[in-house]
């Protein structure tokens, strides 16, 4: 999967090398599902 929406919400795969940059973006979060964030997926 590279991206989805959940509701309202926007899901992108940015891999593990862009992850920590992608935090840091406004409006990005970490991806939880399950009550553990999945690296590489904001």
């Amino acid at each position: 999967m590279a991206y989805g929406i959940i509701g309202d919400e926007l899901m992108v795969r940015v891999g593990a090398e862009a992850y920590d940059a992608a935090l840091e973006k406004p409006g990005t979060r970490e991806m939880d599902f399950t009550g553990r964030a999945m690296k590489g997926m904001v």
